[in-house]
Parts: structure tokens; sequence; C-alpha cells
């Protein structure tokens, strides 16, 4: 690409990070509703909250499938650092933006 040229926005590359933790349709549906004024449903932010959770949860389970070692000993780190008491699931960092 040429550095002097005036780019447009669709032709930016926005470097996320690799193919893990992405994000996902729901971040862009919400950034278009809450930062740009897009109409929604009445329901739409319990339709996004729900579609990120599957996608995070799926992209968990496959960031363990693709490095089960580190996700054993994260796991183990946590057993010793947490009560069993207190494992539930945070569910609002699961959903939120």
């Amino acid at each position: 690409m040429d550095p002097k040229k005036v780019k447009h926005l669709a032709e930016l590359h926005f470097p996320l990070g690799g193919p893990r933790f992405r994000p996902c349709l729901e971040d862009v549906v919400e950034l278009l509703i809450v930062e740009f004024g897009v109409d929604s449903g009445d329901d739409w932010l319990t339709a996004i909250q729900e579609g990120r959770k599957a996608w995070r949860e799926k992209q968990l389970r496959t960031a363990v499938w693709d490095d089960p070692e580190t996700a054993r000993a994260a796991l183990a780190q946590f057993d010793e650092l947490q009560d069993k008491a207190n494992e539930t699931k945070r569910e609002e960092r699961v959903v939120q933006f």
C-alpha cells in the first residue's frame, strides 16, 4: 500500500492479535447502535449479550483446544488461589462490550 494515498475506512486493516478472541458481529452491531444511533428493537441488548456470550465461549473452548497445556496451568493456578465456593462464572465479564 502507498502510505501517501488517502485511505478509506473500508481499506484499513486493524491488527487484532491473531485468529482468537477477535470482535464478533455482536460487537459491531452494538457499536453501530450505541455510537452511530442505528435503529434497533426493544430487546437488542439482550440479543447482543446472548450472541456475544456464545461467541466468547466458543472462542475460549477453541483456545483451550489449541493450547491445553497453558489451559491446565491456568486452571491449576486458579485452584490454588480460589476457594471452591467462589468458582462461579463471572457472567458480566462474558457479555460486556
